[in-house]
């Protein structure tokens, strides 16, 4: 899905989209429209995209793509009763496009951002282009849900400000080197009725994609959830434990998660991020207190592996979140 809605939207930003599927080695008549794309194929479409396109090539493909590109995920989200409800639906069936969790979404008094996180190496000569994809496809589909009725109320970056007026290619106020990516709407105007509203296709579509989402054949890998969430507080759990509790071997529950399209690790990075996300958004506790809730016995491994899922740290996130 993601390859076929990079490259037509390439294409018709006016890009040679032959010369990038050569660049990328990709077979354009043989890609699975609803497939996901292995990190090595996707690596080289984005380098291959900022060869031929440019500096402006990520917000170039995300203005241009056809409408509908996104397909099932898409079309809820235009069919949504809100555009509350429609971020909701795109957070949550994201992996549908991507097989990594890059997608959260945080709701303060005022306003609600839906936060960015970049997959690959934070050093990838393709991280910017890629983000800036992500940016503007967000922006772009609060318009198409809402008849351009509602667009975010603010972009942050973490990039320096540069050559490219992302703020005049997006109609939308940009705050530069920020702590997180994220787009910002207005509470008030995310809780507005959507012009296109269905609930019935919506309840449809919801249906289809929760079948097509990693980790739904077996549902182990929301039990391996649930399970590391009653042991964080003890400590790191382990493969072994978590195995005993659904009554598996530790092959076995390996083999069901790489069935599901995901590993034991990738799950526990995964409940850590977010229980820590929602602890420090508790004011009473402290940073080494949120460390220890998630299962490090050391702030500074907390820190670390805090760093490598949001690029930013403990500390400066709680900041961003009293700011906004």
């Amino acid at each position: 899905m993601l390859v076929l809605a990079l490259l037509d939207g390439a294409e018709r930003a006016g890009m040679d989209a032959e010369a990038i599927c050569r660049d990328a080695d990709i077979d354009r008549d043989h890609v699975d429209p609803d497939g996901a794309v292995d990190e090595d194929r996707e690596e080289a479409l984005w380098k291959a995209l900022a060869r031929v396109g440019g500096r402006s090539a990520g917000v170039d493909v995300a203005l241009a793509r056809p409408v509908g590109a996104f397909r099932a995920i898409e079309y809820a989200m235009i069919a949504s009763a809100s555009l509350g409800d429609a971020l909701e639906c795109l957070v949550r069936y994201h992996r549908l496009v991507h097989d990594d969790d890059i997608l959260f979404l945080e709701s303060g008094d005022q306003r609600t951002r839906v936060i960015y996180r970049f997959p690959h190496s934070p050093d990838a000569s393709f991280r910017r282009i890629a983000t800036e994809f992500v940016l503007a496809t967000i922006a772009r589909l609060a318009r198409e849900c809402s008849g351009a009725a509602i667009v975010p109320s603010e972009v942050w970056t973490c990039f320096p400000r540069d050559s490219l007026d992302l703020a005049a290619r997006l109609s939308v106020p940009v705050t530069y080197d920020a702590d997180v990516d994220a787009v910002w709407f207005e509470l008030a105007e995310l809780e507005q009725p959507l012009p296109q509203a269905d609930p019935t296709l919506v309840d449809i579509l919801e249906r289809q994609m929760e079948e097509e989402l990693p980790g739904h054949v077996g549902e182990v890998s929301r039990q391996v959830r649930r399970a590391m969430v009653e042991r964080l507080r003890h400590g790191e759990p382990s493969l072994e434990s978590v195995a005993r509790t659904l009554a598996l071997g530790g092959r076995t529950l390996q083999q069901h998660l790489h069935g599901e399209g995901t590993s034991f690790q990738k799950e526990l990075d995964s409940v850590r991020e977010a229980l820590a996300r929602e602890y420090l958004a508790h004011r009473e506790l402290s940073v080494p207190e949120v460390a220890l809730l998630v299962g490090y016995g050391e702030s500074s491994a907390f820190h670390r592996a805090f760093k490598r899922w949001t690029q930013t740290t403990p500390h400066r996130y709680r900041q961003s979140l009293r700011e906004s």
